[in-house]
């Protein structure tokens, strides 16, 4: 090869060699791009696919959003209560059980003396005992007439008015008696008892009292409630009344503890409003045992 021709050879190579590593650096550059865009959109893809997902809170069902309450006031008693009255009269002879004294059922709580009764019931003894000697008597006549019939010592109509005699006298017997017996049953409410297990809540007599029998006379004398259960008397506006159903449970507050409350259940409704105030009285039971 001339000399003059060498560099241009070299030159050429130099072009060839040059090309091909800018060819292999191009294709490099655009692999690496093209590779850099899928990763890059593989990413934002599975990147936008996590901000899709939707949250989710998960809570228990709970009614309490939808609960409706409501405070009225109302009347509190014992679930029980008798007011106890002499059916006798008489004086008081002597009491045994004062207010807020616990008592059981037929324990006695006074006891009146009744002179009055006492001498009727023995005049009623009187005439029973006057009443069966008679009848008695007309007994053993109309034996003896039934005797002698057979013999005409004895006429029939003498007979029959004998029969007659002797049944009139067994019904005075039977009415002496029973009016003796209902004297002794009046006796017997000389005893003044308790008819439940409760509390004395009221007692309006005293020793030497005067005695008046049955309740238009005064105030009854004993008044004894079972407190073991209270009822509470409220009174539900007519717009809340279809969702009060018996058997819903209720807080009951009072002001001797106000910073406690009971819970109640409603027991009974009395299925009709009230015209002046527009309300329903329903009954709402509370357990007192712990008094």
């Amino acid at each position: 090869m001339p000399p003059e021709q060498a560099p241009q050879v070299i030159t050429r190579r130099g072009l060839r060699v040059t090309g091909v590593v800018l060819v292999l650096v191009a294709a490099t550059v655009v692999g690496t791009g093209i590779m850099t865009r899928r990763i890059a959109d593989a990413r934002l893809n599975q990147w936008t696919e996590m901000q899709a997902v939707p949250a989710v809170a998960v809570t228990n069902p709970d009614s309490r959003g939808r609960r409706t309450t409501i405070d009225l006031p109302g009347r509190l008693e014992a679930y029980s209560q008798a007011q106890l009255y002499a059916r006798v009269s008489g004086y008081l002879k002597e009491w045994k059980a004062d207010i807020g004294t616990p008592v059981k059922a037929g324990q006695l709580l006074a006891e009146i003396e009744a002179p009055d009764l006492d001498q009727q019931i023995m005049q009623a003894e009187a005439v029973v005992s006057s009443a069966q000697a008679n009848a008695e008597l007309a007994a053993q006549t109309l034996q003896r007439g039934q005797s002698l019939v057979t013999s005409g010592a004895v006429s029939k109509q003498d007979l029959d008015r004998r029969s007659a005699e002797a049944a009139n006298q067994q019904g005075l017997v039977k009415s002496t008696q029973a009016n003796l017996d209902r004297l002794r049953v009046l006796e017997k409410y000389k005893r003044i008892v308790a008819p439940f297990d409760g509390l004395v809540t009221t007692r309006t007599t005293d020793v030497g009292s005067l005695i008046t029998a049955g309740s238009g006379g005064g105030p009854a004398l004993f008044v004894v409630s079972d407190t073991s259960r209270l009822r509470a008397y409220v009174n539900v506006p007519q717009n809340v009344v279809p969702s009060v159903k018996i058997g819903t449970k209720a807080q009951l507050t009072v002001p001797e503890y106000p910073a406690r409350t009971f819970q109640a259940t409603v027991e009974a409704s009395s299925q009709s409003v009230d015209i002046a105030s527009g309300t329903t009285r329903m009954l709402l039971v509370v357990d007192n045992a712990a008094g």
